[in-house]
């Protein structure tokens, strides 16, 4: 099953409505850093030890396509609980760039390998990644990721009184996706996030009545879909690699009487 480790709904509506990108990982101290919390997935260790942690999160628009820099891209390494600095990390045919203790932008230090790269999104459910010069090791792999929704369809305008009906393109029987919405509107107007999550049908229905809305007017929402996938690869010297992906979907929503 998918477990939920999203980026924040309020930090996706700033990627969806600016077009630009963030990363809030963070890492612990020297001699405890752990590389998959790193990349925000420690929810998946079940108190494991790895040596690399993978994350790779994209998004995409209602048509289906990426959207502008729709891919992020984290990698980090460990040897004896420190971080680690290898002769090349790549994603999907990606450089990543070593992004230092000294040189983040996004919060506290974190020591890892970092690109935002739309070239990166790759094909729908597989990425590949390799590395050069982790403890002399070169290694390569293909994996399982959180495959892409496809096309998204629904109304232009969603009534809250009728409800309306969202469907897409390529379900993952078995498991679930969390829906997420998020108002937009003058400070003044305070809305909670509307959030679900459901079975991964290709399809859900939002109820009358459960979007708030404006008696004479339209209200404007962010809506998100996520995916999540989790996989585990060990190298041929036995390094254990974590890499959790992520698919989005950022949507604009209308809603009437």
């Amino acid at each position: 099953m998918f477990v939920a480790m999203k980026r924040s709904i309020s930090w996706i509506a700033v990627y969806f409505m600016a077009g630009i990108a963030g990363c809030s990982q963070t890492t612990s101290a020297p001699g405890n850093f752990d590389p998959v919390a790193a990349v925000g997935a420690s929810q998946y260790e079940n108190s494991q030890k790895f040596d690399i942690g993978i994350g790779f999160f994209r998004y995409q628009l209602q048509n289906g396509m990426p959207l502008d820099n729709g891919s992020d891209i984290e990698m980090a390494f460990a040897s004896n609980g420190n971080p680690l600095q290898v002769s090349e990390a790549i994603v999907n045919g990606i450089s990543l760039s070593w992004v230092s203790d000294a040189s983040s932008q996004f919060g506290p230090p974190y020591n890892i390998y970092h690109k935002i790269d739309s070239a990166a999104y790759g094909a729908s459910d597989s990425m590949t990644f390799s590395y050069q010069g982790f403890g002399g090791e070169s290694f390569a792999s293909t994996v399982g990721i959180a495959p892409s929704f496809g096309k998204i369809i629904f109304p232009d305008t969603t009534s809250a009184a009728l409800g309306c009906y969202f469907r897409y393109e390529h379900p993952v029987p078995g498991d679930s996706i969390e829906v997420t919405i998020l108002y937009h509107g003058p400070p003044d107007d305070t809305f909670p996030t509307i959030q679900w999550t459901i079975p991964d049908t290709g399809g859900f229905t939002i109820k009358p009545h459960q979007l708030l809305y404006i008696s004479n007017g339209l209200i404007s929402y962010t809506m998100a879909i996520y995916r999540y996938h989790w996989e585990e690869v060990t190298s041929t010297n036995g390094k254990r690699i974590g890499i959790y992906s992520e698919q989005d979907a950022i949507l604009a929503l209308l809603v009437k009487p």
